[in-house]
């Protein structure tokens, strides 16, 4: 399946940057934090969604989402640790 690339968004279809991230400049360490904020909101997405869920087998799924969401939050926060200490 392909997709048709008049359908993607607009930030989709510009070039790539090609002088890249100034590590220098702040910008890398806003799109950790950016990164780790929208992790913790996803994991937060699951756990309410999994509290309301209406039946057994979608309260497993969402547990299930939750715990990936959560396991991915731990490994960005790792690495957001590991990255700060160098």
């Amino acid at each position: 399946m392909t997709l048709d690339p008049s359908r993607l968004p607009p930030h989709f279809l510009a070039p790539p940057d090609q002088g890249g991230l100034d590590p220098n400049s702040g910008e890398i360490e806003q799109i950790k934090q950016r990164a780790l904020r929208r992790a913790e909101q996803l994991s937060n997405i699951h756990l309410d969604e999994a509290d309301s869920a209406d039946n057994q087998s979608s309260m497993e799924l969402v547990q299930k989402l939750a715990a990936q969401s959560i396991m991915r939050l731990a490994g960005l926060r790792n690495i957001a640790s590991v990255s700060a200490l160098s």
